[in-house]
């Protein structure tokens, strides 16, 4: 397990004792998980500073506030003095009223909550909403129904102290190897009983997790409330162990200042500490670099010790790690820190465009994605830099540099060496923007939907290959838009409905609509959208009795689309289970469905829906289908797989899916196959996402198959820096295409690259982590010899930015197109952007305050510039910005060939000037008489006309005629 992977658990478990730290006794849930797969919520913090409650009686809301009024029934009866939590950055604690009803009051801007409820008679409901722009501050009024009475679990703490100072309860998802879900959580004990308010009775997996100043933390064995019922479980307290020893720096002298000790649990110990659980903290040793861990468990342990810088979080020195038994009362342990590897870099920067150097680009060097840097440079008029790095884990890599202009497409690489010195070349592109409207096919503007941009080009620089952009909800004139997009890129369009708003489920017909985005230039791309439609299913027997548990393979077609899915329906009640047809329009549905729990199934064609909301009642008969195979499948832990999938394949194309029961045993019905073919299996753990393949003959029963670990990525996410880590963030593998959306408190999130493919080139490539407001940013990953790849801390940015505005002329006041460049008299923050052609207007955005200086420089040496103040939320004009283009002239030139036509993406043969895609030459060029420029377009060369460049030259046409060769 990597050094960097053990620190972010480490900061995962720092804060989740910050969490409890926040509960009052007697307190009951803070919040509460509904146990759904696609909830990705995790631990909500209670804040010291309790934001303004308004009186509920009469709600006032404040000029920059909305308000959020919550309904709870159950029954459809309003549920009396119910608990309701609300989550929008910080924690809001209400009751309802005779009515049901809670009222809170949010920020304007506010864009995500969370909500629960629960009373003493049902469970805990939790709900998230995206909440839709509302310049009217009109009320958002959210329905939040408690459904079933719940179970309740009881905590035996067996071995317990006579007292446990700051006592902690919680019941988590039973993860070993992620960041546990919180269900509820207590600091309520009577003797050595902890009960816990009702939770819902479809849970899988759960543990009990015990904390304390004075006890390790310990958790209780696993168990499900699937069947209902309440439950007594066991947590056995284990003894108190202490870790001491002497720290010592390279040079033997003793440390004195604080460093990090991670203390991760190698194997499983009787239910008190388990592989993956994590137990970390900063250490302030003695001054003669002597130090003490207490609360610890007796065991064998991976042990990690590290030296951070404070302001970066990078290694001072080289982490010591080592493997011990820990035995009670005391284990010592003396350590020394050794020094870290280092490299020499050196590299120069260019332009994309014209492989020109780029002066004054700051570069840094990071430990891992945009950490804070430990160490810069600028670029000199030559475009080089010379950068020292250093290797934190392993000794071949040096971390990563990154450059972050303004203007300017990010770069980000890693560096790997097995030297002390290396060099590299980067080259830089331009950012351009996206901007439309959204409306539907009667043109209605549609707000709050979020647009997102892939591009689906290749562009020569890794670093910008797939990547993702996603804008604010549009407006209420239905406008949106992608600011800081790389440039010169082709971008396909697509509206993310998982980023908009709930109740709006739209997307573009076809999803053909793409927009190419020139450097420095705005791109309009107008959208039409439209509503997907909603298919909902019930099975029933042929005695009208509901069929709730059965595998469902279905596919959805409209005369543009078609997608298929199978599904394992569960369902606790006689409900409507809801496709996800992603899709638009009318069509037509068939499926083929089996019952789990009896021997019924159901094949339907072409059933016809509408494009709003379908409703289908599949009617399942007995089913005299053979046995195909049958057998158990058991996970990495050696344990049965409960619910795991199975899923066989035949040489012909068929394909079937089954499940396996508490026990691992599946069997698979309904498959066609050849007598004693081999069949591809591929084994799926549902809770852990796990996958393997495997092959197995036709027939077979009471097989044993076995899940392997899959690969994992790992990290966590900022706000702007390491203080604030993300609430809402998407991560993306470009792949497989694969995206997950994290909901947490802390920023982790541990990706599980489940890929349903053998090919190892699907195991490298980019991780992109995106969030509403923020920039993306992007990090390389390699599998291919790992089973966990770090990431590392992701820093997203955004600030309260200013936006300068001018205009480049030359000598006769003239337009003129050209680069602007923008430094600030710091070292950092420096930006550029194109002057327009039609009117030599150029604009800077997102910019810091600062003394900055604006100039431009022609090709052929001119320079002009002058200085000012920028202040935050600035929309500074400038005074026009003057070239002097003395024997030259900045020209823009068409090229006619002899039909008519313009000539696009050509090259002048003799000087090698480029013809852009939008047909036009533009660059300042010398005066004089100009009869040999030779174009290639089309297999074919074409002779230019005479032609002169004058001072005067704006515009120009070129004719061309076809060469005799």
């Amino acid at each position: 397990m990597s050094k960097v992977y053990l620190f972010l658990r480490f900061f995962s478990l720092l804060f989740l004792s910050t969490f409890f730290v926040g509960c009052k006794p007697q307190e009951e849930p803070i919040i509460s998980l509904d146990g759904d797969v696609r909830q990705s919520t995790k631990i909500v913090e209670r804040t010291v500073e309790e934001p303004e409650i308004l009186p509920e009686e009469n709600q006032i809301v404040k000029e920059n506030e909305r308000l959020v009024i919550v309904n709870v029934t159950a029954g459809g009866e309003p549920v009396t003095n119910a608990t309701v939590t609300l989550t929008a950055g910080k924690f809001i604690e209400k009751h309802t009223d005779i009515n049901g009803v809670a009222k809170f009051s949010v920020k304007k801007n506010c864009r995500f909550i969370i909500l629960s409820a629960y009373n003493d008679d049902y469970a805990v409901e939790t709900y998230s909403e995206i909440l839709a722009p509302s310049p009217d501050l009109s009320p958002t009024v959210i329905d939040l129904i408690l459904k079933e009475k719940g179970v309740i679990i009881t905590a035996i703490l067996i071995d317990k102290p006579e007292k446990i100072d700051d006592f902690r309860a919680a019941i988590i998802e039973a993860d070993p190897q992620g960041m546990p879900k919180i269900s509820v959580s207590t600091t309520n004990i009577t003797k050595n009983k902890v009960v816990f308010h009702p939770i819902p009775s479809n849970f899988k997996s759960l543990q009990v997790i015990v904390y304390g100043e004075n006890i390790p933390q310990c958790y209780s064995k696993e168990f499900c409330t699937t069947d209902g019922k309440d439950k007594e479980v066991t947590v056995e307290i284990p003894i108190n162990v202490t870790l001491k020893g002497i720290a010592l720096l390279p040079d033997g002298s003793p440390v004195t200042g604080k460093f990090y000790i991670s203390v991760n649990s190698s194997d499983r110990t009787g239910g008190k500490y388990q592989a993956g659980k994590v137990s970390s903290r900063q250490i302030q040793p003695e001054t003669d670099g002597s130090y003490k861990y207490s609360s610890l468990a007796q065991g064998f342990f991976d042990v990690t010790f590290a030296l951070l810088d404070e302001k970066n979080m990078f290694p001072v020195y080289k982490n010591f790690e080592t493997n011990l038994c820990l035995t009670a009362p005391e284990t010592e342990l003396n350590f020394s820190f050794s020094e870290l590897p280092k490299l020499g870099l050196r590299g120069k920067v260019i332009n994309g465009f014209d492989k020109e150097p780029i002066e004054g680009v700051t570069v840094y060097a990071r430990q891992w994605r945009n950490l804070p840097a430990y160490d810069e440079d600028i670029t000199d008029s030559e475009g080089k830099f010379s950068l020292e790095l250093k290797s934190g884990n392993p000794d071949d890599f040096f971390g990563e540099i990154t450059i972050d202009e303004p203007g300017f497409g990010r770069f980000k690489d890693q560096i790997h060496s097995k030297g002390t010195f290396a060099t590299i070349t980067i080259p830089l592109w331009p950012a351009g923007h996206i901007t439309g409207k959204i409306t539907d096919p009667h043109g209605n503007l549609l707000s709050g939907l979020v647009v997102e941009a892939d591009n689906d080009n290749y562009i020569p620089s890794s670093c910008y290959d797939n990547l993702e952009y996603h804008s604010p909800p549009s407006d209420i004139n239905g406008v949106y838009v992608i600011s800081n997009v790389a440039a010169p890129m082709k971008y396909g369009i697509s509206i993310n409905k998982y980023g908009s708003h709930k109740q709006q489920n739209f997307t573009i017909p076809g999803n053909t609509f793409s927009v190419k985005v020139e450097p420095g230039e705005m791109a309009i791309c107008d959208l039409v959208a439209i509503s997907q439609p909603e298919i909902l299913i019930k099975a029933r027997d042929e005695k009208n009795n509901p069929v709730l548990k059965y595998t469902l393979d279905y596919k959805a077609q409209t005369k543009s689309r078609w997608c298929e899915f199978t599904f394992n329906v569960n369902l606790f009640d006689d409900d409507w289970f809801h496709l996800d047809s992603n899709i638009n329009g009318a069509g037509t549905f068939s499926c083929s469905a089996y019952s789990i729990e009896k021997s019924l199934a159901v094949k339907t064609n072409n059933i016809s829906f509408s494009g709003g909301t379908n409703y289908i009642v599949l009617i399942m008969t007995p089913s005299d289908v053979e046995l195909n195979l049958s057998g158990y499948l058991t996970g990495v832990d050696g344990l049965p797989v409960k619910d795991g999938w199975i899923i066989v394949s035949s040489s012909s194309g068929n394909r079937k899916k089954g499940y396996t029961d508490d026990n691992g045993f599946f069997k698979i019905e309904g498959l066609e196959v050849k007598k004693g073919e081999t069949l591809r299996v591929q084994m799926i753990n549902e809770k852990s996402s796990y996958s393997s393949f495997t092959n197995i003959l036709a027939g077979s029963e009471n097989v044993e198959l076995k899940i392997t670990k899959p690969k994992e990525i790992i990290g966590q996410v900022f706000y702007d820096n390491l203080e604030n880590p993300a609430s809402n963030f998407t991560v993306k593998c470009d792949s497989f295409y694969r995206r997950q959306s994290f909901s947490s408190t802390d920023g982790k999130f541990l990706f599980k690259y489940n890929i349903r493919s053998r090919s190892k080139r699907y195991y490298s490539g980019n991780v992109i982590i995106s969030s509403e407001n923020y920039f993306p940013t992007e990090t390389k990953f390699d599998l291919r010899k790992k089973s966990v790849y770090d990431v590392g801390n992701v820093i997203l940015k955004s600030g309260k930015t200013a936006n300068v505005k001018g205009k480049l002329v030359n000598q006769y006041g003239k337009p003129v197109e050209h680069r602007v460049y923008l430094k600030y008299k710091e070292k950092d923050n420096k930006s550029s952007a194109l002057a327009n052609l039609e009117d030599g207007v150029f604009v800077f955005e997102g910019l810091l305050p600062g003394k900055a200086t604006i100039s431009a420089k022609t090709w052929h040496g001119f320079t002009a510039s002058y200085s000012f103040d920028i202040y935050e939320g600035d929309n500074l004009e400038l005074p026009d910005l003057v070239l002097n283009y003395t024997n030259s002239a900045f020209v823009v030139m068409t090229f006619k060939l002899p039909d008519g036509s313009a000539v696009k993406n050509a090259n002048i043969i003799n000087n090698g000037y480029r013809i852009y895609a939008t047909g036009v030459l533009s660059r300042d060029i010398h005066t004089g008489i100009y009869s040999d420029w030779k174009i290639k377009y089309l297999g074919k060369t074409y002779i230019a006309d005479e032609f002169e460049i004058t001072e005067d030259t704006n515009k120009l046409e070129v004719k061309l005629r076809k060469s005799p060769e």
